[in-house]
């Protein structure tokens, strides 16, 4: 079965082509990772005979050294999008077709998921109030910036785990935990609550906490996001 995307697919080419010819005037980068890990800023410099993009590269993180296909992020406005495409690379340049696909995003600074249990991904929580302690929270979403977590037996994406209950986090608690995406990709993070609210899920109240990730390094900052770019590209085009 198909996950329902939480996107919406710009269907026409003439408005995919304006919405590049757009980026190009505004002088816009766009935030790429290709499927080489690769984490990189692209700067459209044209658009070549009204069918591709050129443009030039700047590492993130690293810049890709081959052709790779690349998922994107770029602001038009207020707006959101992204896109995915096979990319050729020629040292410090890139260049796509604006055939490729282009999808609307939320209004928001950050991107933030909608997480189904079919993902598989959850937080373990290894430390609060300087003490080890073991505990899987649920992800109801997530960015790179931060969650929305649970602490449930219902729909519990990875059942022997262990331990799903709340270890003790309230408002305003620090903990240290590993965020796990699924395909023994894993980040350890610290987060701060920021704020709680009751939440119905599959039929049960359960309470919902919204946590930051804190103490960034750039290094941490930049895996974050290329992690929460690859579920996009998962959300959109595998099946489960």
């Amino acid at each position: 079965m198909t996950a329902k995307t939480p996107f919406e697919k710009v269907r026409s080419l003439v408005e995919r082509k304006k919405l590049f010819e757009d980026l190009l005037l505004e002088k816009g980068e766009m935030v790429c990772k290709g499927e080489d890990d690769s984490l990189f800023y692209f700067r459209p410099s044209a658009i070549v005979k009204d069918q591709h993009i050129q443009g030039w590269i700047r590492a993130i993180d690293q810049a890709p050294k081959s052709d790779t296909n690349v998922l994107g992020n770029f602001s038009i406005g207020a707006d959101r999008f992204f896109f995915q495409a096979a990319m050729n690379i020629s040292g410090e340049e890139g260049v796509f077709e604006t055939t490729c696909d282009v999808f609307k995003l939320q209004r928001r600074a950050t991107v933030r998921l909608h997480v189904q249990a079919s993902f598989g991904l959850y937080m373990a929580i290894t430390e609060l109030n300087g003490k080890s302690v073991y505990s899987v929270a649920q992800i109801a979403d997530v960015s790179a910036g931060g969650a929305r977590i649970f602490f449930s037996t219902v729909e519990s994406p990875i059942p022997a785990l262990g331990n799903t209950s709340n270890p003790g986090i309230q408002m305003g608690s620090r903990f240290k935990a590993v965020l796990n995406f699924g395909n023994r990709k894993t980040v350890d993070v610290i987060c701060e609550v920021k704020h709680s609210q009751q939440a119905v899920h599959r039929g049960v109240i359960v309470e919902h906490f919204g946590i930051e990730f804190v103490d960034f390094t750039p290094g941490l900052k930049n895996r974050l996001l290329g992690l929460t770019m690859d579920l996009q590209r998962r959300m959109v085009y595998e099946d489960f």
